[in-house]
């Protein structure tokens, strides 16, 4: 090529690149990209290989919850309206509560009068895997992670109970509901409010399912669901947790929800990926998820972090009554508008096996609805 003809094909590469550029900017499909960063080390798990293990449902029969009520109460009478505790029997029996009457799967609020006078309220559903006991019903439990500068006045200070002696009650707890197959997750002080007043100051235990040397990720914080880009699947029931709330008197609060039992069926133990393509699949996600919809939106700054992995209860059948333990990456990340103080912070949970958006906070049934 000569040096002249040399010199008009540059020319012509550049016209046609300024052509391409003018051209996806007034073009109305190409909408702004979203920066993504990463300022997490993510360091490799020493498991390189990991068995999904299956595991059913625990079906709470009417016996059972009828012994959580009196074990936790010294009571089993019932009733729907707090209001007509200790009333005659032709005002109150309209709110007796018989837990034989009740439609299943469906929430109840139970109200038990115990024997201090103080009103404890049990909540549970029929044929469900879900138990809870407030020994006051007004009683709100506010955990050292939860405080935020809205409820700061809540702030734990050092309770009057040890956390040795608060830790070897909560164990008793675990036991007398049969969730003692559960492992510590996190203990933290915590704050019981009543009417808006420091009543007094405990400990919180959470709980929640190890195996294998890895552990089911207790995230109380916020999530966002694309209802465009969903995740592949969910969980077949709610995440199962066990949370107790001990202070200087006992036992505040009991919360046992999404019971199940592992199923003894052979484990095959599958390759976990590697940390390179996880990132990978972790930014890919956020991009879709995030996408703008419009050239009119505004793109965002997305920072991940931190990486954490454990295990969670999913089903990739999307079936009601059993699943799996599968091995899953936590990504943490805060976001917002470029030039804004304010950052929002969420996660979303990567299948560690394949590298799958998956939501094993939200149930199958849930992502359907969406």
């Amino acid at each position: 090529m000569g040096k002249k003809n040399k010199y008009i094909f540059i020319i012509v590469i550049l016209i046609v690149s300024f052509t391409l550029v003018v051209a996806a900017c007034s073009n109305p499909d190409i909408v702004p990209t979203n920066k993504i960063t990463v300022t997490a080390d993510m360091i490799a798990s020493d498991i390189e290989t990991y068995s999904i293990t299956k595991v059913e449902k625990t079906i709470f029969t009417d016996e059972q919850i009828l012994s959580y009520v009196e074990k936790f109460t010294n009571s089993t009478e019932m009733y729907s309206d707090w209001a007509t505790i200790g009333k005659s029997a032709n005002d109150s029996s309209d709110s007796r509560l018989i837990i034989s009457k009740l439609e299943p799967n469906v929430y109840h609020d139970a109200y038990i009068r115990q024997d201090d006078g103080s009103i404890a309220q049990c909540t549970f559903a029929r044929n469900h895997n879900n138990f809870a006991y407030k020994k006051n019903m007004n009683a709100e439990v506010y955990p050292q992670s939860s405080i935020n500068e809205e409820i700061s006045a809540y702030t734990p200070k050092s309770p009057l109970i040890s956390k040795e002696s608060a830790y070897e009650q909560a164990s008793e707890y675990a036991n007398d509901i049969g969730a003692n197959d559960l492992s510590l997750f996190t203990e933290e002080p915590c704050t019981i409010v009543l009417g808006g007043e420091i009543d007094s100051f405990g400990w919180m235990f959470t709980f929640t399912r190890s195996i294998d040397g890895l552990q089911k990720i207790y995230y109380p914080g916020s999530y966002y669901l694309n209802p465009d880009v969903p995740p592949n699947y969910g969980a077949p029931w709610e995440p199962e947790f066990l949370k107790i709330a001990i202070n200087e008197n006992g036992l505040c609060l009991l919360w046992y929800e999404g019971a199940c039992k592992i199923n003894d069926e052979e484990k095959n133990p599958e390759k976990i990926e590697g940390v390179d393509t996880i990132k990978d699949r972790a930014i890919d996600s956020l991009q879709k998820i995030f996408a703008a919809s419009s050239p009119d939106d505004e793109a965002l700054e997305i920072n991940i972090t931190k990486f954490e992995l454990g295990i969670d209860l999913l089903s990739p059948d999307k079936q009601d009554d059993d699943g799996e333990y599968i091995p899953t990456w936590t990504v943490y990340f805060d976001y917002g508008y470029p030039n804004s103080e304010y950052k929002s912070q969420s996660s979303i949970v990567l299948n560690a096996i394949d590298g799958s958006y998956v939501e094993p906070r939200v149930t199958n049934q849930y992502l359907a609805s969406i």
